[in-house]
């Protein structure tokens, strides 16, 4: 193309393109967020990565390592809430 060349996508478009929609990624990003334990150091939800993360964070800011309940809680929060966020 050598001219300027805006695409103007409806939406939907996300589909086709094999994407997911708006709802799809909500539910997907409140999944990844719902991280809980069973037993001790178990997960049993959530996105491991995000855990491990939130160790690391903990470990290179002097935190306690091992304690990332307060993140927890506050992802939870986010996760209950994040559909209002983006209507």
């Amino acid at each position: 193309m050598e001219n300027k060349t805006v695409f103007v996508i409806g939406a939907g478009a996300s589909q086709e393109a094999n994407l997911p929609t708006g709802q799809e990624l909500k539910e997907k990003i409140v999944h990844l967020l719902d991280i809980q334990f069973s037993g001790v150091g178990k997960q049993k939800s959530g996105d491991k990565i995000i855990t491990e993360a939130l160790y690391a964070f903990n470990k290179a800011t002097d935190r306690n390592p091992d304690d990332i309940n307060t993140y927890i809680k506050k992802l939870a929060i986010l996760g209950k809430h994040f559909h209002k966020l983006f209507q």
